[in-house]
């Protein structure tokens, strides 16, 4: 037998979350060095690309691909909680809005998540 998974299924699922306690894991938990050390990694790469020292092509294309694997890197970083996955989360989300200069849409692909993730991060206002 096939179970289908409902809308209604699924919010009673989210009422259902703080009895399980998971506003606990979005609070200030340790992160594992692994992870720190990708964020960092990332911070460092970002600030050179943006500091853009040399108006030489090759220059800036090495700094720029330096920013993607960094970014890569932290994508990729596994997650050894659901806290580490929101601190990561939080930190590349706010990054590609700034990166890239805007906010998700519900035109973009999973846009309703990205608008979800984007309401718990920073609040009703950026809904407006």
């Amino acid at each position: 037998m096939k179970t289908q998974t409902t809308r209604r299924a699924v919010m009673a699922g989210l009422a259902a979350a703080p009895v399980a306690g998971l506003p606990a894991i979005a609070g200030a938990a340790p992160i594992s060095e692994a992870l720190a050390g990708a964020i960092e990694r990332h911070k460092a790469a970002h600030l050179a690309y943006r500091s853009k020292p040399s108006p030489d092509y090759k220059t800036v294309d090495a700094l720029y691909f330096a920013l993607v694997a960094a970014w890569d890197e932290l994508s990729l970083a596994p997650c050894a909680s659901d806290a580490e996955l929101l601190v990561k989360l939080k930190y590349l989300f706010r990054f590609e809005c700034d990166f890239l200069g805007c906010r998700p849409e519900l035109s973009d692909e999973f846009g309703n998540v990205l608008r979800a993730l984007d309401l718990h991060l920073n609040g009703a206002e950026s809904l407006s």
